[in-house]
Formats: C-alpha cells, sequence, structure tokens
C-alpha cells in the first residue's frame, strides 16, 4: 500500500493541485509582504547556482529539512527528499547534524542548496573544524543548563559560538527550545546570530492554530526588530513512538499553512527518516502552498 502511494504522489507530482487562497484569520505583519505569495518563481542568475542568500528566507515560504547523522535515518532522508525534489527550491535549506554520512549525497542532489550543521555544544568543536565545504552553523540550544540559566547566560554563550562561526566565514544560527519566557528575537540579536529556528513542535500536537498563534507570537516579535525572515519554526512529523510532540504528515502540513498565514516564512521540517515527506508536500500542494516543478 506505501509503495502505491508513493508511486501515485510521483504521478501527479507534474502539477499543481491547488490554488493557494487566503484565509481570514491570516495576518499580515508587513504590508510589503502580505500572506499572499508563498511560493513564489525563482529566476537561475547567468551562473549555475546564484549566491547564498544573507536572509534564512529570501522569498516566499522557505523549508529547513533535518538530516540526521544516523546512517540508516540519513540514507531514508535521502531517499524521500530525493522523491520530493520537484517541491524543493534553492532557497530551501538542509539543516544536516554534524557527523552525518550525507553531506555529499545532498550536495550532489542539490548543488544549489545551502547546507547547515546543526550541532550541540559539546559537538562545536568538531562542527567548527569541519572541512566540509557547509555554509553555516547552527547551535543545538536546548537543555537543562539552558533551563537553569537566564537571557543574559545564553547571550554570552551564544555570542562565542556567533564569533567562531563568523570567523571561519559561515552563516551563525542557534535552536532554542524553552518556554515563552526566553525572548527568542532578543536573543537572536544580542549574541549576533544571524537567525534561529525556534522549537515550538508542541503546540502544533494541540491544533494547527494554537502552532500559527505561537508563530505569530515570535514572529512579531523579529518583525519589531526588521528581520522576521530570519526565523524559522520547527515542525517534527511521527519518527519514533515515544515522541510526545510529533504530529501526522496532514497535521504539519496544516500547521505550515496556518503559520505562514499569520507571518512565519521559514519551517523546520523534523522526522525525515520516515514516510511522511511525499504526503506532506502533497497536501501543501493542495493548498496551493508548494507546488512541484
Amino acid at each position: 500500500m506505501r509503495v502505491l502511494l508513493l508511486a501515485m504522489l510521483a504521478a501527479c507530482s507534474t502539477s499543481s493541485q491547488g490554488v493557494f487562497e487566503p484565509a481570514s484569520d491570516d495576518a499580515v505583519l508587513d504590508p510589503a509582504d502580505p500572506p499572499t505569495d508563498p511560493d513564489p518563481m525563482e529566476v537561475m542568475s547567468a551562473k549555475k547556482c546564484p549566491d547564498a542568500p544573507d536572509l534564512l528566507s529570501p522569498k516566499g515560504l522557505t523549508f529547513v529539512l533535518h538530516v540526521s547523522k544516523n546512517k540508516d535515518n540519513a540514507a531514508r532522508e535521502v531517499k524521500h527528499l530525493k522523491e520530493v525534489k520537484a517541491y524543493l527550491r534553492m532557497r530551501d535549506v538542509f539543516m544536516i547534524e554534524h557527523g552525518s554520512p550525507a553531506v555529499e549525497q545532498i550536495r550532489a542532489e542539490f548543488p544549489c542548496n545551502r547546507i547547515h550543521y546543526i550541532a550541540y555544544p559539546d559537538e562545536m568543536k568538531a562542527a567548527l573544524a569541519t572541512g566540509d565545504g557547509i555554509d553555516g552553523i547552527a547551535v543545538d540550544w536546548e537543555g537543562d543548563a539552558v533551563n537553569a540559566h537566564g537571557l543574559s547566560w545564553s547571550e554570552d554563550r551564544l555570542h562565542e559560538y556567533a564569533v567562531a562561526i563568523h570567523k571561519r566565514g559561515k552563516v551563525a544560527a542557534f535552536v532554542p527550545s524553552w518556554g515563552w519566557n526566553m525572548k527568542d528575537a532578543e536573543v537572536t540579536d544580542a549574541p549576533k546570530m544571524n537567525y534561529a529556528l525556534a522549537q515550538i513542535q508542541g503546540s502544533c500536537v494541540n491544533t494547527a492554530d494554537a502552532f500559527g498563534s505561537y508563530a505569530h507570537a515570535i514572529a512579531s516579535d523579529f518583525h519589531a526588530r526588521g528581520n522576521v525572515r530570519n526565523i524559522g519554526f520547527e515542525i517534527s512529523m511521527d519518527s519514533y513512538a515515544s515522541a510526545d510532540n510529533h504530529v501526522s504528515a496532514d497535521r504539519a502540513a496544516s500547521c505550515t499553512r496556518k503559520a505562514y498565514g499569520r507571518g512565519a516564512r521559514a519551517i523546520y521540517i523534523y522526522g525525515n527518516g520516515h514516510d511522511h515527506l511525499p504526503s506532506y508536500f502533497q497536501s501543501l500542494d493542495q493548498m496551493g502552498v508548494r507546488a512541484p516543478r
């Protein structure tokens, strides 16, 4: 049945099924960037690949796609990414765990896309020393130490990482998991991080509306600082039974649509080791959010 489903998705990936329609509860954070065109056309430059954009999401809606360092998971994720290749754009980012065997495969399959590493603090020394030619490094910012300290503690330590990453000519980012008492926009600006990916995936478990509202609150703070296109929001699709913050492909698509309508311009997709991506992008296609090309 699963093989048949994938075959059907592949067969219908040559034309868009849906047309994007603004919803009554969409929110216009910026009149110059209304929620009306999540998937604008990309124009190739005279070069084989255009220069990497400075913004996390230079236009429309950008996807950040997680790839594991686990050999088996990474192999499955590469397979699934190939299956949805027609849905991906040059502005989309591959967020690959440092040490993953998939870097060269991703680079060969998607030569124009940005590749960023995500690493825990105890992995940063190795990530900074990498010779893989990746474009950026994101610090996975969570755990007991983060929860036990305040904003200034996080800002000081993230500043040290940002300086080290920038010295190597790479984009610096962090992926925070904390309560709303923390201020993502402030902690992105103070250490001079280029962007953040907020781990608010648990709210998508509740309702798509809850996820959209949470994303809107954070995006509003970023907009007030003039950088709403440098904040993304994590959605985790079912990857293992013990996870209580993961959702189905359909719910993930609904959360994506709701968040985009309320100001999100980047979505970080985790849980790509299972057969979710084709169904996820097919749902987005039906909503007119991302069409195959």
